[in-house]
């Protein structure tokens, strides 16, 4: 899916997208890969609301990996990130890459 930035933006696919594996492109050329564990409507959810939406990443390929080595930043392995669909160029989903820890058993 494409031109994810528009108004209104990823919300209405939460039900769709949540636990799935995929690969995000974003406006910078950087492609980012994970398992969807949020979609959020950011006029509902953030301090200073907008008419986009956040998508929330996890990625990890060490199922021992203790919580507290996780980082918050886009592209770390592990990590637990978030992105606003005003930077997001194109979703792709993708079967479980066979380095990644599933999140859930679904």
């Amino acid at each position: 899916m494409s031109g994810s930035g528009a108004a209104g933006g990823l919300q209405t696919l939460d039900d769709g997208l949540q636990w799935k594996f995929v690969t995000v492109e974003v406006s910078s050329g950087q492609v980012y890969s994970g398992q969807v564990v949020g979609v959020y409507n950011e006029a509902k959810f953030m301090w200073t609301p907008t008419k986009h939406s956040t998508i929330v990443l996890f990625t990890c390929t060490n199922q021992d990996t203790a919580l507290g080595e996780f980082s918050v930043l886009a592209g770390q392995d592990p990590a637990i990130f978030s992105l606003s669909s005003v930077n997001i160029k194109s979703i792709t989903l993708v079967g479980q890459p066979a380095n990644m820890v599933s999140t859930s058993s679904t």
